[in-house]
């Protein structure tokens, strides 16, 4: 684990069981062609978020090469090359869950023979999910193997099927269909609101504040905002290291989640623990996903789990997670929970039973 620089043995009896090609590097490596088992390089590289770079490249060359561009490229033609699009520059979730997600895809390949594969094939950074790929849910988890009774996921990959669920993922889409009262002025939805409810919106305002006066890019509004909240608002694809991630990840949640909006109505703290010692995402993306022998990967669900779902479920929640209160039982955890929260409106904390 690269948390605790130890090596934790991963199926140490049965890896020559499993076929890479087919389970393992349509994520772990660039540029797989699933034909012949080749790949370009090892690892994420740019390429899986952003696509095939060859285009882009020859851009790039016949605007560097000096010699060329003095007799063969006008003004308006170096214009035309420096603005095309010849890569993928998308914010959408579905480029994350192309790897972040658990499920099958069967591909007719060489000699009409058909291979199931554990990730999408081919997929096209910008693009949705491939209707091909099936996603696992809790519906078809018959063995309740990769999800808890409760529909929150139990297993690693599948952070993008919890996000894909929750308000986040539909927080453009409820601004404009829901129509909801306007958080601040208490009048209809507006431009403002994007800064919280629009992932395109947000992105671009985060690239004028660093810019100052250069390369100002054009808000989007209301009417032609794309995105809703998505991973990259919340997930730096570019950043590097680990060092304060909890405590960047919860000034980021205080960015729209504050208690001047609908989100946090109350003026008083909402949860019973010392606020020096816990941070948004200890409650709210508790470490229930079981990866490399320990519960050590965070809810994408952006909910509480209340202790009673470990003794209904046998799950682990967010008041007795990550360290915090091991040394109590489960009882006196449900007992100073129910204390807590039994005059305040509980429905904001509590999971719903999930189906599909």
């Amino acid at each position: 684990m690269v948390l605790t620089q130890e090596w934790i043995p991963y199926k140490e009896k049965t890896w020559r069981e499993t076929p890479l090609n087919q389970k393992c590097d349509g994520c772990h490596t660039t540029g797989l062609n699933i034909n012949t088992g080749d790949f370009n390089e090892y690892g994420v590289g740019c390429e899986s978020c952003h696509g095939p770079a060859s285009k882009h490249l020859e851009n790039k060359q016949l605007l560097m090469n000096f010699s060329c561009k003095v007799c063969h490229y006008s003004a308006s033609q170096k214009k035309i090359i420096a603005n095309e699009v010849d890569i993928a520059l998308s914010i959408k979730s579905a480029v994350c869950g192309q790897c972040h997600s658990r499920g099958i895809e069967n591909k007719i390949i060489s000699h009409q023979t058909k291979i199931q594969f554990n990730f999408p094939v081919e997929y096209l950074p910008a693009q949705a999910l491939n209707k091909n790929f099936q996603q696992t849910t809790p519906k078809n988890d018959k063995n309740n193997q990769y999800w808890w009774g409760n529909g929150v996921s139990k297993n690693k990959h599948q952070e993008y099927a919890d996000f894909a669920r929750s308000g986040h993922a539909r927080s453009l889409k409820n601004l404009r269909i829901k129509r909801r009262v306007n958080c601040v002025t208490g009048s209809t939805p507006n431009d403002t609101c994007l800064q919280c409810h629009s992932g395109d919106y947000i992105i671009a305002k985060r690239h004028n504040d660093h810019q100052g006066d250069k390369k100002k890019r054009i808000l989007p509004t209301l009417d032609n905002a794309q995105d809703d909240i998505t991973c990259v608002v919340c997930h730096d694809p570019h950043q590097s290291g680990i060092e304060n991630r909890n405590q960047i990840m919860a000034d980021q949640c205080q960015e729209c989640h504050t208690k001047d909006t609908h989100t946090m109505k109350e003026h008083k703290q909402h949860f019973p623990c010392p606020a020096e010692h816990v941070s948004c995402v200890d409650c709210h993306m508790p470490k229930i996903i079981q990866a490399g022998g320990e519960f050590s990967l965070r809810s994408h669900a952006f909910r509480i789990i209340p202790p009673q779902a470990t003794l209904k479920y046998g799950m682990p929640n967010s008041c007795q997670n990550g360290g915090c209160h091991a040394d109590k039982t489960t009882q006196w955890a449900i007992d100073e929970y129910e204390q807590f929260y039994k005059n305040k409106d509980k429905s904001e904390h509590l999971i719903p039973n999930v189906t599909n």
